[in-house]
């Protein structure tokens, strides 16, 4: 007698089964979820680190082919045989624009590096007596009581802690953002081992990056080519068309916009700083290079950035902390009403609702480098929905339009 196999039976039970494994495996992911986000979170971080000096060698490729290509493109048009060597052409073309952005940005550091490190310094000498005041102040505000007793008990035992610190603790809390063991540090030889080997770990990312961006610009056509290539292999005719048009537009929004919004924020961190030489206030170069950074955030960045520069005046001149909150609040009308409009607004297109929408809401979710690129993600989804809603109206068009 032939035992004969139920094949449809098999079937069913073969997907009742992948389904209680799934849901058994769901289960077991929701019970262990801050295990999980622990594991899965240290080991993107693990990657990041070790892939670091390659994606910094994508993004410095990223943003250095354009200004490459001009000049590539001004060779070939000022020495017509040129061409006829474009290999050593392009590699001359990435040297200078290598060449130019190391000038400019030894010449950027040559500027401002003296006189912030002075201005901090300064800071650094006066902080102590900044506590101090701190301390009083906030002694004399809970010895009134009020609503805001308890924060500003937390407030006074964090000025006591900080007064508490001993060089020794300022040393080990440096060397453990840096990820090293404070133990280690026990003498002036252990410090300079430590400093030498970040000299050298620092050294090798630079050439890294160096040849990652290098060898990216110089075969840049080849490995689009390649790419290219696999994406039609692998996806029919409408896909590939639609991807390849949604790579375009994320490119040029991006493009456009992170480099419009450096230049824009280097501006403002210089008027920033004219404003504080003009009005007196100490270590102005600080606090110029401070909203210089966080102007890249919108509408909050320029605020964020001042609130150093309030306080501290504050506790030495009080009027001049009001001329340095009047003066950033004129600098960041002139960003958001004059300044970005021009130059960013043509860009990504977005009324001032939705760049602040898309700021709170890339916050909320991504922190610091949500804000950061959440207004040219937001307009390439305007862009994308647009684009859909174009198509959707001419199909439903052509659908309504009556027979002849």
């Amino acid at each position: 007698m032939k035992f004969k196999i139920d094949l449809e039976l098999v079937k069913k039970y073969s997907y009742f089964l992948v389904g209680v494994l799934i849901l058994v495996l769901i289960y077991k992911l929701l019970d262990n979820f801050g295990v999980v986000t622990a594991t899965v979170g240290g080991f993107i971080t693990r990657t990041l680190e070790v892939l670091r000096p390659i994606l910094v060698g994508v993004v410095l490729a990223y943003f250095l082919f354009k200004p490459m290509r001009g000049i590539e493109k001004f060779i070939f048009k000022t020495i017509p045989k040129s061409r006829d060597k474009a290999g050593a052409i392009r590699l001359i073309s990435i040297l200078i624009v290598y060449a130019i952005t190391i000038v400019l940005i030894v010449l950027f550091f040559y500027a401002t590096i003296p006189s912030v490190v002075e201005s901090l310094t300064g800071l650094i000498s006066q902080t102590p007596q900044y506590l101090i005041t701190i301390d009083n102040y906030l002694g004399e505000s809970l010895a009134n009581g009020g609503a805001a007793q308890d924060i500003l008990a937390e407030l006074k035992f964090t000025i006591d802690s900080l007064q508490s610190m001993t060089t020794r603790d300022i040393i080990n809390e440096i060397a453990s953002y840096f990820g090293t063991n404070p133990d280690s540090i026990k003498n002036i030889g252990n410090f300079a081992f430590v400093f030498l080997k970040g000299t050298i770990g620092f050294v090798i990312s630079f050439f890294i990056v160096f040849f990652v961006g290098l060898y990216l610009m110089l075969d840049k056509e080849k490995i689009s080519e390649q790419v290219d290539r696999f994406a039609k292999a692998v996806m029919n005719k409408t896909l590939y068309n639609g991807s390849h048009w949604a790579i375009l537009t994320i490119d040029e929004i991006f493009y456009k916009y992170f480099t419009g919004k450096i230049l824009t924020s280097m501006l403002i961190g210089f008027l920033f700083y004219l404003g504080m030489l003009v009005i007196g206030v100490d270590y102005a170069p600080l606090f110029g290079v401070i909203v210089a950074i966080t102007n890249v955030i919108p509408y909050f960045g320029p605020i964020i950035g001042a609130v150093p520069a309030v306080i501290i005046t504050l506790i030495d001149e009080p009027v001049k902390a009001l001329w340095v909150g009047i003066w950033i609040l004129v600098v960041q009308q002139f960003d958001g009403n004059v300044l970005a409009p021009n130059v960013l607004g043509k860009i990504v297109e977005l009324n001032p609702f939705w760049v602040l929408f898309s700021v709170i809401v890339g916050g909320s979710l991504f922190g610091i480098p949500g804000m950061f690129v959440a207004i040219p993600m937001f307009a390439v989804i305007k862009v994308f929905f647009e684009e859909g809603l174009t198509r959707w109206e001419r199909k439903k068009e052509l659908l309504e339009k009556p027979l002849e």
